[in-house]
C-alpha cells in the first residue's frame, strides 16, 4: 500500500522564533515612525510634556502660564495662558518657541495644535523672523470655542529666515487660552510662479536715449519686431560712426 506523510506540525520553538521575529519587526517600525515624527516636527516641548521647556514669554505685559492637565488630549498635558486686564496691543502677550532650523522663501509649512478658550478669544498663530524686526512669514488667526478642538493649518512662507519661531498671539482680551499637542511639519520648496507681462516693472531707457530707434524697439511688442537688420551702426570711441554691412556668415 502507499505511504501517505502527515502534514509537519511546526515545533514550540519555532512558533516562538517566528513570533520573536515579528515582535522585533514591529518595535523597528515603531522606531522608524517616531524618529520620522521627530525629524518633521522641529520643537523640543510642543507637547508640554517636560513642562515650560524650550518656550519663551515675552515681558512686555503681565500675564500667567500654567500646565494643566487635558483629559482630552493624547498627551494629557496643555499651557494656560491666563490674561488679567488685556493689553494695549494683543502681541505683548506672547508666546514662542524657536524652531532648531531656518525656513525658505515659499517653503510648505503645516502645524497642528488643540486650543480652547472659555471665553472664546481669538489667537494668532505666526512663524516669524526669531530676530528683530521679527517679521512675520505667515500667520493664522482663529476665534476660538470653550470646547477644545484640533486646527490644521497649511501656509506657505513669505520670506526666508535664517532664525524663524512659532509664535502665538493671546492679547486680544481678558480670559484664558489653553493650547497643547502642537505638532509642525517642514514641506518642499514651492517654486515662485511667473509673473504676468502686465505686472512688469517697465523698463527705464534713461542710459540709452543716445541710441536712434533702440527706444523704440524696446518698447514695442516682441512679435513686432521681425525684420532683420541689413547694416548695423557703430561707434568708435572717436565719436565717429561707422555702417558696417551685417554679418551673413553664418546663414
Amino acid at each position: 500500500m502507499p505511504m501517505t506523510s502527515s502534514p509537519t506540525t511546526p515545533n514550540r520553538n519555532t512558533v516562538l522564533n517566528n513570533l520573536a521575529c515579528a515582535l522585533i519587526a514591529c518595535a523597528l517600525l515603531g522606531l522608524a515612525h517616531q524618529a520620522h515624527a521627530k525629524d518633521n516636527t522641529p520643537l523640543i516641548n510642543g507637547d508640554f510634556r517636560t513642562g515650560h521647556a524650550g518656550w519663551v514669554f515675552s515681558k512686555a505685559h503681565p500675564f500667567q502660564t500654567e500646565i494643566v492637565e487635558a483629559a482630552t488630549l493624547e498627551t494629557g498635558k496643555a499651557l494656560a495662558i491666563r490674561v488679567g486686564e488685556p493689553p494695549a496691543q494683543s502681541w505683548r502677550v506672547q508666546v514662542r518657541h524657536p524652531l532648531p532650523t531656518g525656513l525658505a522663501a515659499r517653503q510648505q509649512v503645516r502645524m497642528t495644535m488643540w486650543l480652547r478658550s472659555p471665553e472664546s478669544n481669538p489667537v494668532v498663530v505666526t512663524l516669524q523672523r526669531a530676530t528683530r524686526p521679527f517679521t512675520p512669514l505667515s500667520h493664522k488667526q482663529v476665534k476660538l470655542t470653550p470646547q477644545w478642538k484640533l486646527y490644521d493649518f497649511t501656509t506657505l512662507t513669505r520670506d526666508a529666515a535664517d532664525q524663524a519661531q512659532l509664535t502665538i498671539t493671546a492679547g486680544f482680551g481678558a480670559g484664558t487660552v489653553e493650547v497643547g499637542d502642537i505638532q509642525l511639519s517642514l514641506g518642499e520648496v514651492k517654486a515662485a510662479p511667473a509673473t504676468p507681462r502686465d505686472q512688469l516693472a517697465p523698463l527705464s531707457l534713461d542710459g540709452l536715449k543716445g541710441v536712434p530707434g533702440l527706444a523704440a524697439a524696446l518698447g514695442a511688442d516682441p512679435r513686432s519686431i521681425v525684420t532683420p537688420l541689413d547694416r548695423v551702426k557703430t561707434y568708435s570711441k572717436s565719436g565717429r560712426s561707422e555702417v558696417l554691412p551685417n554679418d551673413t556668415s553664418g546663414q
